[in-house]
């Protein structure tokens, strides 16, 4: 990069894949891009809700949701189709298929019933996937991390928003 370092998009941190992005008042924050299937999970949820009208406002609610590509209503209007590209770095619950986060507790999402199937294999058909983090304000669900009991331990909050914590030394960096 050539110029005044202060004006530059991007500086770069402890990795490749690591800056830091100065904001209006020229403190900073984390920014990552991840590339590669290895840096992802693939899986497909589908989620029933009491109603009709829940399942609508839970699609219209995570549509923008950076990890599920595809939110999408089933033929049953009460059940709803997730594609997920989940980011390992994030760990924000269990996505085994055993034992996930969501099937054991489908009231963090307003499901009454939740069916997961992990698949990395759907990572092929997103060869060229990847997710830039750090960028938001807010999460696009509206979510909020900072308040969540879960935030740093063990989840590293919504890959989208500037909540998102990245280890500083990753291992591949070192």
């Amino acid at each position: 990069m050539s110029g005044d370092p202060a004006s530059a998009p991007f500086e770069l941190g402890v990795c490749p894949w690591l800056a830091e992005k100065r904001n209006r008042r020229g403190s900073t924050r984390t920014v990552a891009t991840f590339r590669g299937t290895e840096k992802f999970m693939g899986g497909i949820y589908v989620m029933e809700f009491e109603t009709g009208e829940r399942a609508a406002r839970f699609v219209s609610t995570y549509s923008a949701c950076p990890m599920w590509p595809v939110v999408a209503r089933l033929p049953n209007p009460r059940q709803v189709f997730i594609l997920a590209i989940e980011l390992r770095a994030q760990q924000h619950g269990d996505f085994t298929q055993d034992s996930n986060t969501l099937t054991q507790r489908p009231e963090l999402v307003g499901a009454r019933s939740v069916v997961f199937r992990r698949d990395d294999g759907l990572l092929e058909l997103f060869v060229d996937h990847s997710l830039r983090t750090g960028l938001l304000a807010h999460a696009p669900c509206g979510s909020e991390c900072l308040k969540c009991p879960s935030y740093l331990a063990p989840c590293r909050g919504c890959p989208a928003t500037i909540a998102f914590q990245v280890e500083t030394q990753a291992p591949h960096c070192s």
